[in-house]
C-alpha cells in the first residue's frame, strides 16, 4: 500500500510534456537534478536537453573536506562529459581547485564536450599564479581553445567572464602586462566581456 502511495504520488510528473519537464529540471541545481532522475528515472531523458542545462555552476562551495572535494569534482567532470554538448551558461569556481591539476583537467573537459557554450565565467584562486612556464602556456592553449570552438560547430564563445584574476610574475603590474599581451595574441581579448582583480 505504501509503495502504492508513493507511485501514485509521482503519477502527474510522469504525464508532463518534455519542455515542462526539462524547464523544471532546469531550475534545479545539478545535485538536485542528479537526485531528482534518481527518484523518478523517467526523467533522465529530460536531461538530455538544453533547457535542462541553461545555467550550470560547479558549486564546490560546499565541499567539506580534501576528500569530499575530489568527490565532487569527480561529478561535475562525470555531469560535463555526459551533457556537456546541452551546457549554454558555464560558471567554474576555480579558486577551490589546485588549477594545474583539478582546474585544468576540468577545462579541458570543457574544451573537449561544452559544444554549445556561449558564457563561461571563471573565478580564479585567490593570487593566481601560474610559476611554471608550462602551466601558463596550458592556461593560455586552454583558453583559447574554449574561445575559438575548438570542439564547437556553432563558433566561437560569447561571453568569457574572467574574476579574482590576480596574475603574479616578478610583480603584479609586469604580470598582469603579460597576461594581457597572451590574451590579445592569442586572440582570446575580443570574447572577453569582464574583467575583475579584487578578491570574492
Amino acid at each position: 500500500m505504501e509503495t502504492q502511495e508513493i507511485i501514485d504520488s509521482r503519477s502527474p510528473l510522469l504525464g508532463l510534456p518534455e519542455v515542462v519537464a526539462s524547464k523544471i529540471l532546469g531550475y534545479l541545481s545539478w545535485q538536485e537534478k542528479l537526485l531528482f532522475v534518481e527518484t523518478v528515472p523517467q526523467w533522465n531523458t529530460f536531461l538530455l536537453t538544453p533547457s535542462a542545462w541553461n545555467y550550470f555552476h560547479t558549486d564546490y562551495e560546499c565541499v567539506l573536506s580534501r576528500k569530499h572535494l575530489r568527490e565532487v569534482h569527480e561529478k561535475v567532470c562525470e555531469i560535463v562529459t555526459l551533457y556537456g554538448k546541452f551546457l549554454q551558461h558555464l560558471e567554474i569556481t576555480l579558486q577551490y581547485l589546485d588549477l594545474s591539476d583539478l582546474g585544468f583537467s576540468l577545462l579541458e573537459l570543457v574544451s573537449r564536450h561544452c559544444s554549445n557554450l556561449k558564457t563561461l565565467c571563471l573565478y580564479h584562486p585567490a593570487c593566481f599564479t601560474l610559476p611554471v612556464a608550462e602551466q601558463f602556456e596550458r592556461y593560455i592553449e586552454l583558453l583559447r581553445s574554449l574561445v575559438h570552438g575548438t570542439h564547437r560547430s556553432n563558433g566561437r564563445l560569447k561571453y568569457l567572464r574572467l574574476y579574482n584574476l590576480d596574475y603574479l610574475a616578478v610583480d603584479k603590474k609586469s604580470g598582469i602586462t603579460e597576461l594581457f599581451e597572451c590574451y590579445h595574441e592569442e586572440g582570446i581579448s575580443p570574447a572577453v566581456t569582464e574583467l575583475e582583480f579584487r578578491s570574492v
